[in-house]
């Protein structure tokens, strides 16, 4: 079944040029992001339904618009038919426009709305619970807040670019900086990052929070703009001559000639705020202004706390041997961390990161090495959500097969890019798998029916149900099991 995939280009807010719609193939192996778990001594699956929720023309299916909602209940993917483009939720077409914008996701985190932007005839629209507002001559991708009920978005203007929040547009700025809005955990704030022309004409930027400007900065870091989990504090990374520094609260932090991570950290219980810096060509961890130990260099691109705020892991390279660095404590050196980061469990009890040593991965545990393996998967988590089981996919040869609790499993020719899914209590893990040119989702250990293709991540309903979307001779199913 030959799948067509797609790429709708998002209008630049820097420029106030033109774009030109283009979309790439990608083959149907590319598209299955699978992950991985065993449990045989579990109970299989009781009972399955599948609900025919519409049927897909392979050949103007856009594959990689292809969106679960948060819940796992709604489906939503673009079409293009006779040369126009839209979008089919819950398996209902929707009204044709010459393109669709490309979204990281068309739904709201509650899942009961759905956004996306649309082209017709040269200018663009921003599509709101079918609603339509435009025309703009571009537009940014839809940004919802944590509790669903407001959005907001950028459009460009002919005299600048604005930000557009529940439908009323602010400010024109020279440029609002793309991918930059930002609400706050309690959707009570919203903060984005705007830029200002300077006679010299190198511009500056600064923070807008509420409407209210920030200190104007030479540069502001992409994707550093960061709430505290109570929402009450903003921190960013900013640039002035030559210099770094982190800003909280509207407070500059101190200078440094480096800021060596992504965005700052604040820890769960928002009261801790987090970063590496660069002084003499050494790097450390920042924490609440108290600089740690140097090292050569810091390989994680940010700290990580643990859940309970309790620890804070990172990665370090010293004379070519990497470390993991938790509560101040240098574990053992390996040839290589390959997880950018630790892994805490939920309850902060416990740690986990891949090393590599003499040509074999392996997970190491609370500083316990498991079984080597040719690959380890990265991605977190390893740990059950009690913490009390370890899973990750591992590859032998050309082969790969799910860890789960030290016992190896069924080797597939593929499995994914996350580590097994446990459910809620811990008790089930559930993963997709390629078997010959079809997918099948296993559960405990046990294979379900075979699909032409999982078109979802698996989603845990409760405990005891799981809920995945499916394709089978072109018919788009929602199957749900009972565990």
């Amino acid at each position: 079944m030959a799948l067509r995939s797609y790429r709708t280009p998002m209008p630049s807010m820097r420029q106030r040029g033109s774009f030109v719609l283009r979309y790439h193939w990608l083959s149907l192996i590319s598209i299955l992001a699978l992950a991985s778990c065993t449990a045989p001594s579990l109970p299989q699956v009781e009972h399955t339904t599948e609900t025919v929720v519409g049927e897909i023309d392979p050949a103007g299916w856009m594959v990689s618009s292809t969106y679960a909602s948060p819940d796992g209940r709604r489906l939503a993917y673009v079409m293009e038919r006779d040369g126009k483009q839209f979008i089919v939720l819950d398996g209902k077409e929707g009204k044709r426009y010459d393109g669709i914008g490309a979204h990281s996701s068309f739904f709201s985190p509650d899942s009961r709305r759905v956004a996306y932007s649309a082209m017709q005839n040269g200018a663009w629209y921003m599509v709101v619970d079918d609603k339509e507002a435009g025309p703009y001559r571009a537009v940014e991708a839809p940004v919802f807040s944590p509790d669903s009920r407001r959005i907001a978005y950028s459009i460009l203007l002919e005299q600048g670019v604005t930000v557009v929040v529940d439908g009323v547009s602010g400010k024109v700025y020279d440029g609002v900086t793309p991918h930059s809005i930002l609400f706050s955990p309690d959707s009570h704030h919203l903060a984005f990052v705007a830029r200002e022309e300077t006679p010299n004409g190198d511009g500056v930027m600064f923070v807008v929070v509420d409407g209210v400007e920030g200190a104007r900065h030479e540069l502001i870091g992409e994707n550093s703009l960061v709430f505290s989990p109570d929402g009450q504090h903003l921190a960013y990374r900013a640039f002035d001559n030559d210099l770094q520094y982190a800003v909280l609260d509207g407070k500059e932090q101190r200078r440094y000639e480096g800021v060596n991570t992504i965005i700052p950290v604040f820890s769960p219980d928002s009261r801790r705020l987090a970063y590496f810096a660069e002084r003499d060509s050494r790097q450390f961890l920042v924490m609440d202004g108290k600089e740690g130990p140097p090292h050569q260099k810091i390989f994680s691109p940010a700290p990580v706390f643990s859940l309970d705020g309790k620890h804070v892991a990172y990665i370090v390279e010293e004379n070519g041997k990497f470390f993991a660095v938790v509560d101040g404590a240098r574990g053992k050196g390996y040839d290589e961390i390959a997880s950018f980061n630790a892994t805490f469990s939920n309850d902060g009890a416990h740690y986990a990161y891949v090393a590599r040593q003499n040509g074999k991965q392996f997970l190491v545990v609370d500083g316990k090495e498991l079984t080597p393996h040719d690959g380890v998967g990265t991605q977190s988590p390893f740990f059950s959500p009690d913490g009390k089981r370890v899973a990750y996919y591992a590859l032998g040869g050309q082969e790969l097969f799910a860890v789960v609790d030290g016992v190896a499993h069924k080797r597939y020719a593929a499995i994914g890019k996350g580590n097994p899914l446990f459910s809620p209590d811990g008790r089930h893990a559930v993963y997709r798998a390629r078997v010959g040119d079809s997918s099948v989702v296993v559960v405990d250990g046990k294979e379900q029916k075979i699909y032409d293709l999982i078109l979802t991540e698996i989603a845990f309903l409760s405990a005891s149900e799981i809920q995945y979307f499916a394709i089978k001779d072109n018919k788009v199913y929602r199957v749900n099991s009972r565990i």
